[in-house]
Order: structure tokens, then sequence, then C-alpha cells
């Protein structure tokens, strides 16, 4: 879990963890979530219509955060590993399109070696 984002859920569970339902996320009437279904209809949904944003299933967060995390050039094996991947070549599978890819003149090191024989 990044860091900001135990911070913002501990910061969460100070305002609705003293609730005698102890969930970090509680209803108006301080009672905890029954079912997925109840926070996207109450929430999701009228909070990608708010944003002027087509319906995208809450899942699809997830595939965003990867894509994100993988654009702005982080490791590919700490993204499979914060993804709960367990061998990189899913991440890749699925995420290898965001990898940014600079063009610049590749393997300059193979130029510097000594390669004369005898």
């Amino acid at each position: 879990m990044l860091p900001i984002l135990k911070e913002a859920l501990q910061r969460q569970y100070q305002i609705t963890g003293k609730c005698k339902v102890g969930y970090v996320f509680i209803t108006q009437h301080d009672k905890h979530y029954k079912t997925a279904g109840s926070i996207l209809d109450f929430f999701w949904k009228p909070l990608l219509k708010k944003c002027n944003m087509d319906y995208k299933i809450l899942y699809q967060t997830r595939h965003t955060f990867a894509s994100i995390m993988i654009q702005q050039g982080e490791e590919i094996g700490w993204v499979s590993t914060t993804m709960g991947h367990k061998k990189m070549n899913v991440t890749l599978s699925k995420y290898a399109r965001f990898i940014r890819r600079k063009k610049k003149k590749r393997a300059t090191f193979i130029e510097k070696l000594d390669l004369k024989t005898g």
C-alpha cells in the first residue's frame, strides 16, 4: 500500500472509526455498507456523472493505477508486486503498451568495448 493511501485511510478512520461499527467507510446513518453495489449506486455512479465521465466499473481504477505507474516510469517489477501478480510477465502482458519508449540511440556501450582480437 502506498504511504499516501495509508495516511488517507487513517485520517478517514479517525472520522468514521469512532462510530460503533468500526469501519473506515460508513453510511450517513453510521452503518457499514452491506454490499459493494450500494457503494456503486450511492457514490461511484454519482461521482462519475458529476465529473461528466462515462460509467466505468470500479475495478477499472486498478488498471488506471497500473498504467499510470508504468507511464510515469515506475519499475515493472514494483508495479507487478503492487498489483499482486505472481509473475512479472502477467503485468507485462497487460500493461507493456504503456511503457514509454524514448527515441534515442540504444546499446551505445557496445561501441565503447574494446573488441580487438589478438
